[in-house]
């Protein structure tokens, strides 16, 4: 098929190819082009809507993708399982956000040392609070998502009531041709996550 002129594809030529030959294609992007089963399968999903379309409206009843077993995709897994679930690897995580320095006060030891304070850089206390609070809501948003596939539209719904800890669920508003509402069920990595920055 590599040795084939775009002068040459034509109906006849898409009416003459066969299923065994589809396979051959698939194999070659596989070993020589070396794709992977998902890549593959987008390829193949492109011929089949082509054969869909000659079949509709080319008055062409060949179909060499009809009934064909396409290669499975790749199982990604859970992205959750990839994250470390140390506590206080989570917390150092927190605490980093927050940029500290040591300002010298107006104060001094019995020594007459300077005394210094740590303090958040060029913040108020106030705003490190704040600072610190968004952190732990994006740090809960992108696991929430790593660990159970929601929509943003369905995350941005949610509130702490929605969440049941024991049970291990989230209830989701979800729309589609009626709006409905189901749990969402994450594991207990993602409940350890949460302890760690204190939604538990």
């Amino acid at each position: 098929m590599t040795d084939i002129e775009l002068t040459d594809v034509d109906d006849s030529f898409w009416s003459s190819l066969e299923t065994a030959q589809i396979k051959e294609y698939e194999r070659y992007l596989g070993k020589v082009a070396n794709l992977s089963n998902t890549s593959i399968k987008r390829r193949l999903s492109s011929l089949a809507t082509l054969y869909k379309y000659f079949n509709a409206y080319r008055n062409m009843n060949h179909n060499p993708l009809r009934d064909y077993a396409y290669p499975k995709a790749e199982s990604k897994g859970n992205c959750l399982s990839n994250l470390r679930t140390d506590e206080n690897l989570v917390r150092r995580y927190l605490e980093q956000q927050q940029e500290i320095a040591k300002e010298k006060q107006e104060k001094f030891t019995k020594d007459g040392e300077p005394i210094y304070e740590s303090v958040p850089v060029d913040i108020t206390p106030e705003e490190a609070i704040l600072k610190e609070k968004n952190v732990q809501r994006d740090y809960a948003i992108v696991i929430l998502f790593l660990g159970t596939g929601l929509r943003i539209s369905e995350l941005v719904g949610i509130d702490i009531s929605d969440i049941d800890f024991e049970d291990n669920y989230i209830t989701v508003v979800r729309k589609g041709k009626q709006m409905s509402l189901e749990k969402v069920y994450f594991d207990e990595k993602l409940k350890k996550l949460f302890k760690a920055i204190s939604m538990v």
